[in-house]
Order: structure tokens, then C-alpha cells, then sequence
């Protein structure tokens, strides 16, 4: 085929495309019938057709019924375009593995457009404007692995049917307008990876049946609206926790901070009570416990011998008393110490000089604490 002149440079090998724009259709469409009607044999091994971060405005007719006819057509990208109307109704697609409708401006709702796909294991429609329910006939072979929703505007509850879809490793919602509780029976998705619940209005709750996922790495449902105490186990697994901006309530459970696999837990801005957690698991990288009410002294184990690896310590708007222990100097990582806004007296330990990383301290005091004297140097 000769690719005419006068365009962005353009491969035969479609996998290769880039910076494809839509004022050529006509190749566009072209191009995607030479490979879709391509014998099965070309294509053994599967092919992928990407044709991200480019500017088409939309699918040229006829290409989803057309290259729907191919068994070898394996990953399909449409991702940072400005692609806008609804999504297509994908019939065939045999062997489609991987859907990315990513950051376009697409919207509507989604209701049986892909159910007829039966390889489907990779679907990102994040950062468009959907609305309506979450989408939940998403493949009858029910073999979907990655579900990616984040950044659109998706309402009601988290539905029960996502619950089918028992091999998914990741599933993302952030960023939606999803209300009502998190399913209690979350842990028959015994596979989860990832799982991110951020920015929505979800009330309630976090079950406790979190904990049962031993796959689950990352959780996040941070800015929400969720009440009750920290679910005691739930870092029995988990990197990193970020219930930060809820309405969490009650103390910090013993042994919360303590496993060896914890690399980050945020826990700011909620309603927590008592003292900070002395058992701090030696991988814990960033800990962010400011805009509670917890009490107490700083605890020297914070930065003793197993809190090496800190890099960030938020304890900023509590109501910590007594001094800045000593043992702070030994986190020779720590780039960041925040301890502003409680009533500490802040006696600055020499150990601080130790802290060759060390790039923001905060220890402004609370305005009554100034006027009493509790500065000392």
C-alpha cells in the first residue's frame, strides 16, 4: 500500500503508529482493514493496535464490525485521543484481551456494549465522563483480571455482580461519585492486587474482611465519608493504606503499623484518639497520622533502630505533649518531620543534626502554647 505524502510519519506495521491525525481518515480506515482481514496465520502470535496519544475525534464507521471479525487482534488502544460520544457496542473481538479507552471524552452510560467479549481481561475506561452505574456485563467468559473506572462519573453503590468476576487482580474507582457501603463479602475477590476506592461518598464501615485477601498490596479509600474504628488485621498483607480524609474514629489498633511488608500508611485527617503505635515495621517508608486527636508522647521507637527507612513522618494537629525524643536523629533518611500544631515542648535535641536528608521541618507550636512560653532552645 503507498502511504501518501505530506502526513506525520506513518509504519505499515500498525502496531508502530504514532501521532496519527484525524484530518487522514481515509488512510486511518484503510490501513485498519489491510490488518484486520489479514490471514489468521500472519498473526500467530496475536497483534496489538495501538494508536494512542493522537488526535481522533472518533472511530471511523465500520471499523468496530469490521476488525471485530479477527480472532488475532489482542490488545486494542484508543487511549489519549479525543475520542467523544459514546462507547461503541464491541461485537466479536474473539480474541481481545486488552481494552483501553483511557483519557478521551467519552461519555454516556454502559450497559451490554461489552458483554459479548470472551477473552477480556484488561478494560480501562478511566478519565472520561461515563455516568450511570458501574458497568457489570463486562464479558460472559467472566475472565476479567484489570477493571479501571477512576476519573469519570459513575454513581450508585458498588454492584454485587463485580463480585462475579473472580479473577480480578486490580479494580479501580477513584475519582467516581459512588455512594452507599462497601460490599462485606469484598473478600471473595480472594485475587485483588489493587484496590482503590478514593474520592467518592462512601459511608459505613471498612469490613473487616479486607484483611482475608492475602493478594491485596495496596488499598486505598481516602476521602470518602467512612466511620468506625480501623479495621484491626487490615495491614496484615498491605504495602501501603491510605484511609486518610474519612471519619474514622477510636484508637490506632495495636500492631497496625508493625507488619514487615508495610511501606506506607496514611491514617490523616480523621477522627482517631489515644496514643501513636510503638511498633513500627522497619520497611515503613512514609507515616502520615496528622489531623487527629491522638495523644501522648512521640514515641522514641518512631525512629530507633527498625525506623531506618522513614523518609516522612506526619504527626502535624494532634495533641502530642512532653519533648522531640532524641532517637529522631537516627531516621538518616528522613526528608520530611512534621510536628506542628500540638503542645509539645519543643526542646530541639542535638540528634536533629544527624538528619543529612532531612529537607522540611515543621515544628510550629499551636498560638495558646506560644503565649505560655514552651519554646525552649
Amino acid at each position: 500500500m503507498t502511504i501518501p505524502s505530506g502526513h506525520d510519519t506513518i509504519q505499515k506495521n500498525v502496531c508502530c503508529w504514532t501521532r496519527y491525525h484525524d484530518q487522514s481518515m481515509f488512510l486511518f480506515w484503510a490501513l485498519f482493514l489491510d490488518f484486520c482481514y489479514k490471514d489468521e496465520h500472519e498473526h500467530e502470535h496475536g497483534q496489538h493496535l495501538d494508536v494512542s496519544n493522537n488526535l481522533l475525534d472518533s472511530i471511523p464507521d465500520g471499523f468496530i464490525s469490521a476488525c471485530g471479525k479477527t480472532e488475532s487482534l489482542k490488545l486494542l488502544n484508543f487511549s489519549r485521543n479525543v475520542l467523544n460520544g459514546v462507547l461503541h457496542t464491541f461485537r466479536g473481538f474473539g480474541g481481545l484481551e486488552s481494552l483501553d479507552m483511557s483519557f478521551n471524552n467519552l461519555k454516556g452510560s454502559i450497559g451490554l456494549q461489552l458483554d459479548g467479549m470472551v477473552s477480556l481481561k484488561s478494560l480501562d475506561l478511566s478519565n472520561n465522563t461515563f455516568t450511570g452505574k458501574i458497568p457489570t456485563n463486562l464479558g460472559r467468559s467472566m475472565v476479567l483480571e484489570q477493571l479501571v473506572l477512576s476519573n469519570n462519573r459513575f454513581q450508585g453503590t458498588i454492584p454485587e455482580q463485580i463480585l462475579s468476576y473472580k479473577n480480578l487482580t486490580v479494580s479501580d474507582f477513584k475519582a467516581n461519585d459512588l455512594s452507599g457501603f462497601i460490599p462485606s463479602n469484598i473478600d471473595i475477590l480472594s485475587k485483588l492486587e489493587f484496590l482503590s476506592l478514593s474520592s467518592n461518598k462512601l459511608v459505613g464501615k471498612i469490613p473487616m474482611t479486607i484483611m482475608n485477601i492475602t493478594y491485596l498490596g495496596r488499598f486505598a479509600a481516602n476521602q470518602n465519608q467512612f466511620t468506625g474504628p480501623v479495621p484491626f488485621g487490615i495491614t496484615k498483607y498491605l504495602s501501603s493504606l491510605d484511609l486518610s480524609y474519612n471519619h474514622l474514629s477510636e484508637s490506632i489498633p495495636e500492631g497496625l503499623l508493625s507488619p514487615p511488608q508495610l511501606v506506607l500508611a496514611n491514617l490523616s485527617y480523621n477522627r482517631l484518639q489515644g496514643p501513636v503505635p510503638i511498633n513500627i515495621s522497619h520497611s515503613l517508608v512514609r507515616l502520615r497520622l496528622g489531623g487527629n486527636s491522638l495523644t501522648g508522647e512521640v514515641p522514641s521507637s518512631t525512629c530507633n533502630e527498625v525506623g531506618h527507612n522513614l523518609t516522612c513522618i506526619e504527626l502535624d494537629n494532634n495533641q502530642l505533649t512532653g519533648l522531640i525524643p532524641p532517637e529522631s536523629g537516627s531516621c538518616k533518611k528522613l526528608a520530611l518531620l512534621n510536628l506542628a500544631e500540638n503542645q509539645l515542648t519543643v526542646a530541639l535535641p542535638p540528634e536533629l543534626g544527624n538528619l543529612i536528608s532531612l529537607q522540611v521541618l515543621k515544628l510550629q507550636m499551636k498560638e495558646e502554647r506560644v503565649k505560655k512560653g514552651n519554646l525552649l532552645l
